[in-house]
Parts: structure tokens; sequence; C-alpha cells
């Protein structure tokens, strides 16, 4: 983190570390340099000056190599009065001037950095000055060689490591001074005292070396006392030090260079040629963060507050504020997570990707009250949400389930209330899935409450409540659909992921020991019907953007079924179990259509299972693809096995059966009639009949109802015949016909299903009717090409069918692609079909032989033939996981890139779409992967603008923008660090895309500027030259309305960054409608703005900016004080006084006109947050306070927060302020006026309690 312009970057592992009061601060000379004191060189030369002489020959030799002690060390031995004669001129040359301007202002930022939040101070300095103990003259100080032992425990005050600078010039004080390098050697080498403490400080804390130089001596000897420690096998946590370096790049990385190998890490800033050096911006900077700590600004809630709205994209290594807002969080009070997961708005759910992402690892457990193992394991890796559990929250190891059950801790409860905020959004369910999909019971019992919640508002239709909601969680609602995807959840109906072998396993134990009772009744769970989650299969040009689009289909939980069930038809046995489980495979087959048809996969009167298996007889048209299917074969295979037994009962079976409601039942029925002996053709032509004929017709149940005719047709007697040949010769009723139909058509297909029935009446070797013949004759003479099919293709409703197959030309509706590669690519080359009715298997072959499609369309690249569909398609398929889409990069990206520029359009947003899946896992043959993004970048299509209402989300969705996302995602992946600059491969395309000229460009640089913070950061210079003058207003107020909602989307500040756009900030506030939904969000960044930075320059440009605000904009900050005054903690008074008062007094704006009753009740929050300071709060905000027509809230809020007890006064005052003149029945104002009078006795005789008191008990 910058705290101020062009000052040191304070590493985000150094910040999180002293907000969890690991970091002591080792304090050199330069801390005192603005008091006029010397640093070790200086002193040494005004040494030499007060003693009146100069350095002899060896010692000048000492002072040339800075070896400063040596030269020390030389001097005292040959100077008359030896060692105190010496040192006794310390007092003149170590004199402070503390008149000097901020000659003591680094110390007072030192010790409030040094500050715990417990109240405790630890401190380490080098110096002899006593500028810290005239600062604070409370601190405890210790002295060397009486140094404390450096743990929290026992330490408390300021360590003086190589002594004090005695108060009077007496010789023992003086003689305990660490000068000389025998002094040093006497303190880290024979005495060790000095090294003792170190070595202990670095095994307890993080050290922060601030005021040494490079050469210090100082810092050699106790780096040199820690290299020792860590030879001998100590671990020490990673040590800092603020330097200086001269120069430019280079410079830079020189003294990074120098620093690491004395295994420090530099917090680097650059000091301007002159004489004295300036270091100020190191002064600055601890100035700044001295006064952002004591105000809580950098504690974890604060953060919270700073990205929970951020999105989290990438950015430089130092910009991590993914981790930073990772470690606040994870605090194991569960406060912070608490704070995120009540923020509103809600945080977006795109931190679920983060908190899943394996980024933690062995030496991480600690942070979560994990102790790990002694033998190292540098695999180990965990999340957020997946996690090992402390031992007071992990399961008891027991012989029994009870004995083992998982408790939450704070911080997974405040994340699973989070998520369910969002309860509206498929993209959480997908999630939920692609991890398991069992839900934790904790997690059930809070999505069930919420659920309830809801549920429970729509019925009351509580319209304010609803919209209260959805204003700040607009996901917050699920929709019919996805409220039944909740309810699968919470019934255990999802199926979960993994391997399920658990049929297998029964399959052991019945060979074992029989069907017994457990084992049926084992059996029906495992072949449960289960639903599967999908998103949506729609191809990206057709998707719409629907927070409910999910795709639900019928499944069953567990593996390969069939080849679980195949190793049981082995068994001797299995023919007589199958009889005794008919029932239970009867009861599983109607639970899987009754679910069939709540998840909208089917109708009451279609359930279309003749999709999933064509044929209830075996046949080879039964792929397989749909699991649930199985359990009609079961049922199948378990009537057969009854009507060899038991065949009565098998007839009474099939007549229940053709009264179910569901198609498939009639379709087995009407099957068994085929197979039965016992069921008469009388009865089965009944059933055909029956419902107005509609089984007769139907789709769904036409291979059964043929095969019936062929194999039972020559049993109908002419009384059986003669009905069934009227309803055959009447046709097929109107209202199956699609409405588009023209008549000609009707004919022919009445004509054709007509036909079709009396020709397979005859194949079964029936007698037609002299009127049914003679109708047959004529249709079959006005269509002599229609024939029966050999392999009965004409008896189902669709037929797959390859290339070669037997009546391919004439049956095709799902048409299987060939897998030889040679074959696929011929079949490529014909066009796909149009029609709704005909599939082909092509996506399939995408996701499942990715190789051979890819291999299949090179081929025909060769020949210059891209078939755009097709590769649409691809695309489509390879984008749905990470895996497909790197392996499909690998097989077509060095043949792809020839694509001519037509077929390229045509195929631009799902080729946009892959590209940014691949670019999320950077890989080496990058430059190609850049120049397809610029090909697609550069295409020109009509109707590219700016005039949109959201052009965030219309840019990632365009063709320009998603391809510059996918630019900067692969980019980002290389992990670039600060000021490394932009590629010259990536800056080119980056500088095409800021062409002014290029307006249609516009979606790229929306989100070049959502990543505006990291693109500053990493190449300032090519920001500020190329991208940042679209956000001037005066340019053109279209671009930059564009760019100003690209980066305010993405939810964060960056000091410098604003410092150099401060003006076109503050100038947006006069655009604020023009930046619609996301208005309320620059009124929050604007306010953060100023109490963050109260003393910026340019002030007035703030100032004029909240002036602009609008009401809702003044709502908004209003919003954000409270929030940061909650946040703040212990610190909350110092957040009052520091921030919040200063912004009141210069940045709000002071008019009448602006006061209002929603204004007034956030005023009240702001004056109720700020506890302590309650009293002056009222007093500010007093002229402010209006009465409000629902004040509710705001004394629900006054009574929870305890004031009524600590200041009565001030909250009689504020309730008489905002209470109206009408009956307030329902609030708690009653409750408020009884701890208010319990305070003060003599407030009932207030008008003001006498007036709130009648309204309380008005009716």
């Amino acid at each position: 983190m910058q705290f101020v312009n062009n000052g040191p970057d304070v590493p985000e592992k150094l910040l999180q570390e002293h907000e969890e009061g690991h970091v002591v601060f080792f304090c050199g000379a330069g801390i005192s340099y603005p008091a006029g004191l010397p640093t070790f060189k200086g002193l040494v030369s005004d040494v030499y000056a007060a003693l009146g002489t100069v350095p002899e020959v060896f010692e000048q030799k000492a002072l040339n190599q800075s070896k400063y002690d040596s030269a020390l060390e030389l001097l005292e031995r040959r100077y008359p009065g030896e060692k105190l004669a010496m040192r006794e001129v310390l007092h003149d040359v170590l004199a402070p001037k503390l008149k000097r301007k901020n000659a003591k202002t680094t110390h007072k930022a030192l010790i409030e950095l040094s500050k715990s939040r417990d109240g405790k101070t630890r401190l380490v300095t080098t110096n002899f000055d006593r500028i810290f103990t005239k600062v604070d003259k409370k601190l405890r100080v210790f002295s060397a060689p009486m140094l404390p032992i450096p743990k929290n425990s026992r330490w408390d005050g300021i360590v003086h490591l190589h002594g004090l600078l005695p108060q009077k010039r007496e010789s023992e004080g003086l003689q305990q001074l660490v000068l000389t390098s025998g002094d040093f050697g006497q303190a880290y080498l024979t005495d060790r005292w000095a090294a003792r403490f170190v070595s202990e400080l670095f095994r307890n804390y993080t050290v922060c070396f601030v005021g040494y130089s490079i050469d210090d001596p100082v810092l050699r000897y106790m780096m040199d006392a820690l290299a020792a420690d860590r030879r001998l096998g100590e671990s020490t946590p990673k040590a800092y030090a603020f330097g200086s370096f001269a120069g430019g790049k280079s410079e830079y990385e020189e003294a990074k260079k120098e620093w690491g190998a004395k295994g420090v890490e530099p917090i680097l800033y650059e000091v301007p040629e002159s004489n004295p050096p300036d270091h100020s911006s190191l002064h600055k900077t601890l100035w700044a963060w001295a006064e952002t700590y004591r105000d809580g600004i950098q504690g974890k809630e604060q953060i919270v507050l700073d990205y929970a709205m951020a999105h989290p994209l990438g950015s430089s290594q130092e910009d991590d504020f993914i981790g930073r807002l990772l470690w606040a969080i994870t605090d194991r009070t569960g406060d912070p997570a608490r704070l995120f997961a009540d923020h509103n708005p809600v945080p977006k759910l795109a931190w679920l990707d983060v908190f899943y992402s394996f980024r933690y690892r062995e030496e991480h457990l600690k942070q979560f009250g994990v102790t790990p193992n002694e033998k190292s394991d540098l695999t180990y890796s965990f999340s957020l949400l997946s996690r090992p559990s402390p031992y007071e929250h992990a399961p008891w190891m027991g012989l029994l389930l009870s004995e083992g059950q998982m408790q939450w801790d704070a911080v997974m409860h405040q994340m699973a209330r989070w998520l369910i905020r969002h309860l509206g959004n498929a993209s959480l369910c997908l999630a939920l899935v692609r991890r398991g999909g069992q839900l934790n019971r904790s997690f059930c019992d809070l999505i069930q409450s919420r659920l309830e919640l809801l549920n429970g508002l729509k019925q009351r239709k509580d319209s304010d409540a609803i919209e209260t909601i959805i204003a700040d969680a607009p996901e917050a609602f699920p929709s019919s659909r996805l409220e039944l995807v909740w309810r699968l959840f919470l019934t255990n109906r999802v199926r979960t992921g993994g391997m399920n072998l658990n049929l297998f396993r029964w399959a052991d134990r019945i060979r074992m020991f029989g069907l017994t009772t457990d084992l049926r009744l084992e059996l029906r769970e495992l072949l449960s019907p289960k639903v599967e989650l999908k998103p949506s299969f729609e191809l990206i040009e057709e998707r719409e953007e629907r927070s409910d689009s999910i795709d639900l289909e019928l499944t069953l939980q567990e593996d390969d079924v069939d080849s679980s069930l195949q190793s049981l038809k082995a068994l001797a046995e299995w023919p007589n179990h199958l009889e005794t489980l008919l029932p239970d495979f009867e009861n599983l087959l109607h639970d899987a259509l009754r679910l069939k048809l709540e998840i909208g996969d089917s109708e009451v009167a279609s359930d279309y299972s003749e999709w999933d298996l064509p044929s209830i007889e075996p046949h080879w048209q039964n792929q397989g693809f749909k699991q649930w299917v199985i359990l009609v074969e079961l049922v199948r295979d378990a009537w057969i096995q009854t009507n060899a037994i038991a065949p009565e009962r098998a007839e009474s079976t099939a007549t229940r059966w053709i009264s179910s409601e569901f198609p498939t039942f009639k379709r087995l029925a009407f099957f068994a009639a085929s197979k039965s002996q016992l069921i008469s053709s009388a009865k089965w032509s009944s059933w055909v009949l029956m419902d107005d004929h509609v089984s007769l017709w139907d789709e769904e149940t036409k291979r059964e109802i043929l095969r019936l005719f062929v194999t039972k047709g020559s049993d109908l007697t002419l009384e059986e015949q003669r009905p069934l040949e009227t309803a055959i010769l009447d046709g097929p009723p109107r209202h199956l016909f699609s409405k588009d139909a023209d008549e000609p058509e009707i004919t022919e297909r009445s004509q054709y299903d007509t036909w079709l029935r009396l020709a397979k009446l005859l194949e079964g070797g029936a007698t037609l009717s002299e009127i049914a013949a003679k109708k047959y004759t004529e249709i079959s003479a006005s269509h002599p090409r229609w024939e029966l099919s050999s392999d009965e293709s004409d008896e189902f409703s669709h037929w797959m069918s390859g290339t070669g197959d037997p009546g391919f030309e004439e049956n095709q509706k799902i048409e299987k692609a060939p897998l030889q590669k040679d074959q696929l690519a011929v079949w490529l080359r014909k066009p796909p079909s149009t029609s709704l009715f005909q599939k082909d298997t092509w996506a399939e072959i995408c996701r499942n032989h990715p190789s051979k499609a890819a291999f299949a369309l090179r081929l025909l690249a060769q020949e210059n033939t891209w078939p755009t569909e097709r590769w649409r398609e691809a695309f489509h398929s390879w984008s749905q996981n990470s895996r497909l889409a790197r392996f499909s990069w690998c097989m077509v990206a060095g043949f792809f890139s020839e694509i001519p520029e037509e077929p390229l359009r045509d195929i631009a947003r799902s080729l946009t779409r892959w590209l940014q899946v691949v670019a999320e896992k950077g890989r080496k043959d990058k430059d190609t992967f850049y120049s397809l993004c610029n090909r697609m970048i550069e295409l020109e299509v009509d109707g590219d603008g700016v005039d949109t209402d959201d052009p965030v989300m219309a840019a990632r969705n365009h063709r320009t923008g998603g391809a510059t996302q996918a630019v900067i995602t692969r980019w980002l992946a290389d992990k670039p660090k600060d000021n490394d600059e932009i590629p010259d491969t990536v800056e080119t395309i980056f500088t095409s895309l800021c062409s002014s000229d290029k307006t249609q460009f516009v979606h790229g640089r929306v989100v070049l500027a959502t990543y505006l913070i990291s693109l500053y950061r990493i190449d300032p210079e090519w920001t500020s030259d190329n991208l940042l003058r679209y956000f001037c207003w005066e340019n053109s107020s279209e671009e930059a309305r564009a760019v100003w909602r690209g980066f305010i989307w993405s939810g964060r500040l960056y000091r410098p960054l604003l410092l150099r756009l401060l003006h076109d900030f503050s100038e947006t506030a006069k655009h604020y409608g023009d930046l619609g939904v996301f208005g309320r969000r620059y009124a929050a960044l604007l306010t953060l703005t100023a109490i963050e930075a109260p003393d910026i320059d340019q002030k007035a440009n703030l100032v004029e900016a909240v002036s602009y605000l609008p009401e809702e904009g003044l709502i908004q900050s209003t919003r954000i004080l409270a929030e940061r005054l909650k946040a703040a903690g212990d610190q909350r008074h110092q957040f009052w006084q520091n921030r919040v008062k200063p912004f009141w007094n210069n940045f709000w704006p002071k008019n009448n006109l602006l006061i209002s009753a929603k204004l007034s009740d956030g005023l009240a929050s702001v004056a109720i947050a700020s506890n302590t300071d309650f009293s002056e709060a009222i007093s500010l905000f007093f002229n402010w306070f209006v009465p409000l027509p629902f004040p509710h809230t705001a004394i629900q809020r006054l009574w929870k927060s305890g004031l009524c007890e600590s200041s009565p006064e001030e909250c009689l005052t504020l309730l008489d302020r905002l209470v109206p003149d009408r009956s307030l029945q329902g609030s708690k104002l009653g409750e408020c006026l009884k701890l208010i009078s319990a305070a003060r006795p003599n407030a009932a005789r207030d008008p003001r309690f006498v007036r709130l008191e009648r309204l309380h008990l008005r009716p």
C-alpha cells in the first residue's frame, strides 16, 4: 500500500502482520534526522570534531570502508582518557533540536504504530537519544544490557538495544553504550546479550527496520547474529526494511538485490539527488501509516468494507487486494466475515471462486487454529471454504456417525450467511454441484430458514420489506425454478459428484446373503432417482443473461448401473429376485416420472420417455444415453420374469399400468400385451382406443402400438378390428399438428399415419375390412414409394443413424457423427440441418473426443474450408471447462490463426468466450494467443458504439471487450509486478484500443477501465499517456461516462492513481445522473476519498464534488460514515475525531435546501454509530434532524445501541426531533423511554418526554 504519492509501497503481508500485532519496528539513526541528529557516519565525524582531533591513517582507512565502529575503537584507544573521555562528548553531539518542524513527528508515529490493539507498546531502537521518551513520558524504558524477554506476555515498552544516553554525564551509563567495535563484539559475540535478544525477537515477531542504510554496521552485526541462528536450523519470520535508492529502475533492482542478500525484504523509496538527501517520503509514509492505524482504517473490518464491493480481478503481485480481504475475513472471531455477509449491497457471487481456490499451504494452518504435522508436506493445500478444522470443531473419531459430527467455526457460518443472499442465482447451485453437491446440515438449515423467510414475505405481500431486500441483494429471491432446485438440495435429490460404486458392493452382498429385506431396502436407496444440474446449453449468441439459467435432468446417483446389473444377470437366482423386486422397481419408476414432471422435463400427458428409451423391447436404438431409463428396463425385465412364473399377476400388473397418467407405463402395458397370452385382443384393442384414441396416434406410444399390431394383429376378431379400423381411417386429430402447418402438409402426414397403421396390421397377419383395404390401396397408389422399413425404423418417433446405415437418407432424426477422423472430416463438409426435429452428435464428439474433432477441422482448414456452424458449436463445447479449453487450444491454435475474416466474423462471440477460458491458465505460446485476440479486436462490425445502459456487462459480452478481457487475463497470468511495464505485444493491442479515432473500441476501453488500477501500478507511464485521457469529461462525455462506469464497477481505490485523476474524479459528481446504477458507488468512493485523506492536496475539488451530490448520493455518504464508524471498533473515537468530524466540517455541503427526512435518517445512523461521541454528533447534526415518516428503524437502532442508558439527554433530543406527531405503536419507542427515565429520573417531567410517551400510548 502506498500511503503517500511517490512514497514506498508497504507490502500487504507486512500490513497484515502489523494489524495482527506481530510487527516490531527496529529504529535506527535515520528517524532522528529531522531533529538534527546525525547518522552513524555523521556521529563519528562530530565526535572527532568535538574532541579536536582528526583520523589517523588506520582510522581513516576504517572510515573509508564504512567501518565506523572500528574507527571509534581505534580513536578510543589512543585518545587521552580513553573510553570515558571520548564518550562524554556524546551529550553535546546528540543534543536534539526539538524545536525544528517535525522533529518528533516520526517518533510519535512509530510509537503509535508500535502500540498493539491490547494497549502494549513494543519498540526497539539502537539510538542513544531520548526523543521517544520526550514524546511519551509514560513509555517504559529498557536499556542495555538489562533487556526484557521479547515475548508478548513479558514486554511492554521501548528497548534501547545499544544503551540510552544518561541524563547526566556519569561514567557508568556512558560505558554501557554499544558504540565501538569492541562494544559490538561483547554485545553480539562474547557476552551475546544483544545477539540473544535479536534472535529471540526474530523468532517471535516480524521485524521492520526503519532508519538504517544498507551498509550500516549496526545492521550488519544484527544480521550476522541472525544468520548464525539460521545456520543452526532456526526458522524465523521474514524481516523488512525501509531503504532508499537514487536513480531509475536499474538502481532500484540493484538495491533490492543488496537488501535481499542480507535476508531482508526491502521497502524501497526513491531519494532525489540533493544535499542533504531528502528522505521525506519515508517520514510522511510513517506519519500517514500511523494515522490510519490510529483511526482503525487498516483494521480487518475496514478492509472488508474497502473490498466487499470490489470485483475479484487480477492485478500485480504487490496489489494483492484479494489476499488482503481473505486475511481479514479469516479472523477467527468471525466479526469481519459477518460484516462481509451483512454488507449492503451484498458482495458479488464472483468471490465464491476465490473463497474456494486452494491458495493456502501448510504454513497457513496456524492462521485457522490448526497445528501442522511435524513432517512438512509441500503439496498440502486448502481453501477458505474447504479446509481442516481446529480441534474444537473437528469431528471425533468413532465407530458411530453420531460421534463424528462436524461443527462450523464463526467464519464458515458467516460465509454461508453471505451465500444464502444469492439464492436467486443459478451459478451458486452449479458451483455447489461442481464441488460435490452434498450440503452440510448447517447449510441446509440456513437455506431452509431463508426460504421460509422469503416465502413468508411474499405470502404476506410485504412489498416494503421485499423491495428493501432486493435493493441490496437483487438475487435474493429465487425464481420458482430455482426454489425447486433448493428444495432438491434440501431433500438430497441432487446428484452429487464423485464415483459411486455402492451398487457393485450391493451385488457382492446379494451373492453372499441372497435377497434379504435389508438388501431390498438398500437397493431402493441406490436406485432412487436424482436430478443433475447443468448450465443451460444455449449457444453464446443466443444466451440471455439470466440468473436462473439452469438445466435439470433426471438421472440416478450410482455410476455405471448397467455394468453392475449385467454382472447380476449371471446369478442363477437373479430371475427369481426380479419377480420379487417388480413392485420396488415400479415405485422407483413412478417416483422418477413424478420427479421428471416436477422439474419441468415432462408434462402430465407426455413424459418424452421415447427420446431417452426409443423402444421398450430391447433394440439397438436404445443407446443408453440417460441413466434413468434403466428403471424402465428393470420394470420390463421384472415383468417378463413375473409373466413366466405368475402370468395372472403379470396380466393384472399390465392392466394397472394402462390406467397410469404417465405414457411410459402405457408403453409398458402395450409391450406386455404383445408378450402375454392372458391379455386378450379385445382387452388390448380397447386400450388402444382409450381416451379418444390418444395412444393410437401418440408419438410416445407409437413404437409399442405398432409392435403390438405386428405381433398380435392376427388375433383380432372382426368385431374387435372394426372399431380399430374406424379410428385409423378417421386419421389423427387436428390438434396433434402444428398451428403453422399448411393444409397439404397436414393431409399428407395424416395419410401416411393412416397408411402405416394399416400396413402394420397387414404385416401382423390381420385381414382388413373392405373399406379399410380400399383406403389402403388408394393411399398406396398415390404414394408408390411408401413401403415398410426392413429395420423397423418407421415404428420409431425418431431414429439415430450414421452415414452408411440403411435408410439413412430417409429416416434421419438424430444423426450420429462418425468417430473416424477422415470420415468425420467428410461428414463436416455437409451443412448441419436447420430443422428443429433433426439433431446430430457433433457437440458430443467435441466434448468427449476433442482431438478427433480438432483433427477433422484441421483437415478442412487445409482445404480452406471453414464450417462456421460447426466451429461455433465446437468452441461452445470446449468453453464448458478449463481442461477442455486448454486441450483444444493445443490442438487448434497452430492452424486456426489462418482463418479468413468472413468466417471469423461469424463465430466471433463463441470464439471470444473460448479464448477467455483458455486465458485463465497461462500457456507458453502466448504470441499466437495475443495475435488471435488482436484479430478479434480489429474486426469491424456495424453498430458498435458507446450508447448502452450497462457498458460493463455489454463490454464483457461483446467481441472486442471479450477479446480484450482475454488478453488481460492471459497477461496477468504471468504475475507481473509493479512498474514491470506492459509487454510490447500487449502494449500494441492496448494502444490500438486507445486510439481516439476508433470509437468502435469503446467496449475494449471499458474493460481496460475495470483494470485501471492494475494498469497504472504496472505501467503508470503508458496508462497516463493512453488511457487516462478518456476519463476527462471535457474531451468526450460519452467516452468518460463509459470508462468511469467501468472503473467504478471495479469497486476500489488506489491513492496514487486517485491523485493523478483527482480533477476528473471530482468533475464526475457533476455528471452523477450519467452514471446510472453506478451513482451510489461513486458517492461511496468519493466519501471514502475524503475521509481517508482529509489533508489531500486540491481539497477544494473534493469539497465541490460532494456539494454536487444529489440526495441519493448524500444518503449513500451517510451510510458509508456509519459503516466505517462501526467497523472502527476500539478506534471508534479516533475515527470520529480524525475522520468523520473533519469530513462534516470541511466537506459536507451546508445548505438548508438539502435537509430531508431520508438524510435525517442517515445522519441519525451516523450519530448512533459514533457511540462515545454521540453527544457531539447530536450537536453537529441537530439542525439536520427532521421528523421521519416511518421512524421505527431509527428507534430500533437507538434502542439496541445502549445509548439510552449512557446518554439519556441526547437520546431524548434525537427522538424528539425524529418522531412525528402520530401513534407509534409497534415500535421500540416505549422501551427507549423506559431506559431514558431509568438513567435520568427527572426525564418524565420533560415536555419532550411527555409528548413522546403520549404518542407511544396513543392507539
